[in-house]
C-alpha cells in the first residue's frame, strides 16, 4: 500500500488507504450474526492476510512487490508439493495464443466456443469502440 500518492492526488490516495485498511480489518475481525443482521453478511474473520506498506509506488518498489509475490508462490508450491512453474502449461498457453491473437485484433468479428473467451473479447470490443 503506497502511503503517498504517485500522481499528486493525496485525497484520493487517502481514500484508497482507508479502503485497504478496512479490508484488512474485515479479514481479521469479520462480522458476527448479531452485527450483520443477515446470514449472508456474516464473515468469520480470523483470516490471514499480508499488508505491505511503502512510501510511494516507483519502479524499484514495484519490482520488489513482484519478487515478493513470486517467492510466495514458490514457497507455497514447495509446501503443497505442486509445480507452480509448470512449463508445459506455459507452452499450452503459447500455442493457444497463436489462435487467440487474431481474435484480439478484431474482437467484434469473433464467435468462439468458450464463454470466458467470448466475454473477454466482448469487453475488449466494447472498450475499444
Amino acid at each position: 500500500m503506497p502511503v503517498n500518492s504517485s500522481c499528486g492526488n493525496q485525497a484520493q490516495q487517502d481514500l484508497a488507504i482507508a479502503n485497504c485498511l478496512a479490508q484488512a480489518e474485515a479479514f481479521a475481525f469479520g462480522q458476527d450474526a448479531d452485527t450483520a443482521k443477515a446470514p449472508y453478511k456474516v464473515h468469520p474473520g480470523d483470516r490471514p492476510s499480508t499488508l505491505v506498506m511503502f512510501p510511494r509506488l516507483d519502479p524499484a518498489t514495484l519490482g520488489c512487490l513482484v519478487a515478493l509475490y513470486e517467492h510466495k508462490v514458490f514457497v507455497q508450491s514447495v509446501v503443497w508439493g505442486i509445480n507452480a512453474f509448470d512449463q508445459w502449461g506455459v507452452e499450452l498457453g503459447k500455442q493457444l495464443c497463436e489462435t487467440i491473437a487474431p481474435l484480439v485484433r478484431h474482437p467484434q468479428d469473433t464467435v468462439v466456443a468458450s464463454s470466458s473467451l467470448r466475454g473477454g473479447l466482448g469487453y475488449i470490443a466494447r472498450t475499444r469502440s
